[in-house]
């Protein structure tokens, strides 16, 4: 081999780029599937909960109906008889009202709601990015369970949050000061929306360069203060108007301490006191090599960090609706494959693989039961309570395996970025800087 040669081999390989063809695959087999339970013959044999009884976008139906309360001059925090299913009260905060005042109507609702549905699919289309048949099986096991079928056939507005927080990681990952500033904006529309969502702010300590990262917080504060300010009369109706959720239908971790009968009152405290527990417990797991520093730039890592604080934070305050399970899919490209394998210390690798065995269990789980108990049950064999029991007890363990693995390594990114603000005291991201940013 001449000295030429050798030079070339010894060249590092740039990787070629992701085949878009997996992408395409995504895209119709998702859009087949979705498009197949929006059919009226599929939504009356009722298979996801969403079947005929209800009409399409029914979640968003109340939102329309809320701002056309308000210009009316009505109470949209009372039942509304404006909301011919059910008479809902809202839930949320009055921002909705807004719909009100753009003129919108209940008449508007089939084309409002396909919107918050498009809106959806762009921004899972963005972060999801199969580059071989095995990632195309995770991409179309989590776009087309249940859960995901369940909001886009009621227009759910998770899909809000979730394509308004899609855009925060490219905007911290971007070369320019100002639309890295962008980023708390977007969480603060998003908490002021659905109040949940400013738990991503956790996101900010993402930033490599300590200055910026300390003005970004300090900047997300003051505008959380005002959106703070702006909600205040709405948080005594936001329990108040809480639905009642339990079953498969619900996601938290309340639901297996309802399957051992702990008293009500008590599931709240033990479950959050185990959730605060397992992220602290990431100081320990964070490792001290500096990997989660050099991962300052993943995409992958930094849309998982973002799920698993806003769904696990979920799951371990209370019971939700299915619906939260969108927000998984910010989740399954990290848990599919790391960019960065090498760099997460052994408790967090340990931690992952617990969390991506765990994931389609309890994404899958709970709701081919529930099918299966249906069939069964209208066939005349519907199972004991035994099996039923069971079931949901191997459906609330895997969950609780999923968001246990997963606080922990949220818990481990955010005491790496905490302790990053103060150099020379644990590390932190601050040494990560632009060559730690890899290919999103």
């Amino acid at each position: 081999m001449s000295d030429a040669t050798a030079s070339l081999a010894n060249l590092p390989v740039t990787p070629s780029p992701p085949p878009e063809r997996w992408r395409w695959w995504h895209a119709a087999l998702t859009a087949l599937w979705h498009g197949l339970f929006l059919l009226p013959f599929m939504r009356r044999l009722d298979l996801i909960g969403a079947g005929a009884k209800y009409p399409l976008f029914i979640d968003s139906y109340p939102l329309l109906a809320a701002g056309e309360t308000h210009v009316r001059g009505g109470n949209p925090f009372l039942p509304m008889v404006l909301d011919v299913f059910n008479h809902r009260p809202h839930s949320y905060s009055s921002w909705w009202f807004a719909l009100g005042d753009l003129g919108l109507t209940r008449a508007d609702n089939a084309w409002f709601g396909a919107l918050l549905v498009l809106a959806f699919a762009v921004a899972a289309w963005t972060c999801l990015r199969p580059r071989s048949p095995g990632e195309l099986g995770w991409t179309v096991g989590a776009v087309c369970a249940a859960p995901m079928l369940l909001a886009v056939n009621r227009a759910n507005n998770d899909l809000v949050v979730f394509a308004l927080l899609t855009p925060v990681v490219p905007c911290l990952l971007h070369p320019s000061r100002l639309v890295r500033l962008a980023a708390p904006m977007l969480i603060a529309a998003a908490a002021g929306l659905k109040y949940y969502p400013v738990a991503a702010g956790l996101l900010l300590l993402a930033e490599p360069d300590l200055r910026d990262r300390r003005f970004r917080l300090v900047l997300f504060a003051l505008v959380m203060a005002l959106v703070g300010l702006s909600v205040a009369g709405d948080l005594p109706y936001l329990m108040k108007n809480q639905p009642h959720v339990e079953g498969y239908l619900g996601v938290g971790a309340a639901n297996l301490l309802d399957l051992f009968g702990v008293p009500e009152a008590w599931r709240g405290r033990i479950t959050l006191t185990f959730g605060l527990a397992l992220g602290c417990a990431g100081w320990f797991a964070r490792g001290r090599d500096g990997g989660l520093r050099r991962m300052a730039g993943d995409a992958a890592w930094l849309r998982f960090v973002l799920g698993a604080t806003l769904l696990g934070g979920c799951f371990w305050i209370g019971l939700s609706w299915g619906y939260r399970w969108v927000l998984v899919l910010w989740m399954v490209p990290f848990l599919w494959k790391p960019t960065r394998p090498e760099d997460l210390p052994t408790p967090l690798r340990r931690a992952w693989q617990a969390a991506r065995v765990a994931l389609w269990p309890a994404l899958w789980g709970g709701w081919l039961y529930f099918l299966a108990y249906g069939f069964l049950e209208a066939h005349g064999h519907a199972p004991p309570v035994w099996v039923n029991r069971s079931a949901m007890t191997l459906v609330q363990t895997a969950c609780w395996v999923l968001f246990g693995a997963t606080t922990v390594m949220v818990g481990a990114f955010a005491w790496d970025g905490l302790a990053g603000l103060w150099p020379g005291r644990g590390g932190g991201l601050r040494s990560a800087g632009p060559a730690a940013k890899v290919p999103t």
